[in-house]
């Protein structure tokens, strides 16, 4: 939220898909990276230094790489043309429908204390200064991440155990991913530049949900090996979700308003995993994994209508 947050600060409107593209496309290659370096850090010097100083030696390396591109942003970043507003936690409740009241009338005016099931619901029904069409994208971000977890949590133990794959080839798999994903954004501009936010974000999830549906034939009615090319999917669909639906989060929410819209978007697409992963885990455990794959390609399916939909205003009040 807040990498993009110095996007829209520093760009103008106009190419705010370009250069959220492009973060994500260099957070997916030093993601990749990452991992392959990883990889040779701790196949390498765990052998030469023991498994306690090896780990510890690549935590520092971490840290020190974080602190380096810390520094790095700091002096590198331009200017801002512009600044988000921001606002204390008052002014916040009071814009969006505080979820809180005060318990006592004469006690200090900032201590919130308990929810208001009220408040709740019209957040629910979006009656909220983020208006309706943000709540309806926010429900479909959550149903999305949530089966994406359902899908991704159990897929390395069917590629071990139904596809015998090894665990290098699994591990190169996720990397094929990460980087189908970092070629794949700019394709996903041009996409979102020719036929609009919606009709891109729509059509990479339904392209995401075939995948999905075709992994849980993999091994049965398909061949093991045809696995690896459905991988070049999900990166790229991958991409595909993640600009189109971050552009539409900076773009629908208020002013005033867009780092919370951006903060309340992250924290939904990660209590949507949490769920996620724990449906996945147990429907692989007790169906199978391809029942997992299927249920999650049938939930990212019955989402795009919600994530194409603009709904009806509703007042704020």
């Amino acid at each position: 939220a807040v990498s993009v947050l110095v996007i829209m600060e520093r760009f103008p409107e106009a190419d705010w898909e370009r250069e959220i593209g492009r973060l994500n496309a260099y957070s997916g290659f030093g993601w990749a990276t990452g991992q392959a370096l990883g990889a040779a850090w701790i196949g390498g010097l765990v052998g030469l230094l023991g498994e306690g100083a090896g780990l510890k030696s690549f935590g520092v390396a971490a840290g020190v790489l974080g602190l380096v591109g810390a520094g790095m942003a700091a002096l590198l970043l331009p200017e801002a043309v512009q600044r988000v507003e921001r606002r204390d936690f008052r002014g916040i409740m009071v814009a969006v429908g505080t979820f809180l009241y005060e318990r006592f009338r004469y006690g200090p005016a900032h201590l919130y204390y308990l929810i208001r099931p009220s408040q709740v619901v019209r957040f629910l029904q979006g009656r909220t200064a983020f208006g309706p069409d943000l709540v309806l994208l926010y429900y479909g971000v959550f149903l999305t991440m949530a089966a994406f977890s359902v899908f991704f949590v159990p897929l390395p133990l069917f590629l071990r155990r139904e596809l015998n794959w090894p665990s290098s080839l699994v591990y190169v798999a996720y990397t094929v991913h990460n980087l189908t994903s970092v070629m794949a954004y700019r394709w996903v501009r041009e996409a979102i530049a020719r036929w609009g936010h919606r009709s891109a974000l729509g059509l990479g999830l339904l392209v995401r949900a075939a995948a999905f549906a075709l992994f849980a034939l993999a091994g049965r009615a398909l061949p093991g090996w045809s696995a690896a090319p459905l991988f070049l999917l999900t990166g790229v669909t991958w991409a595909a979700f993640q600009l189109s639906a971050t552009a539409i989060v900076s773009r629908l929410a208020p002013t005033g308003l867009k780092g919370q819209a951006l903060g309340a978007y992250n924290a939904l697409a990660g209590l949507g995993g949490v769920v996620g992963a724990v449906i996945g885990g147990f429907l692989a455990d007790s169906l199978g994994f391809p029942a997992a794959f299927l249920v999650a390609a049938a939930v990212v399916f019955l989402t795009i209508p919600l994530i194409m939909v603009e709904a009806r205003p509703v007042k704020v009040g």
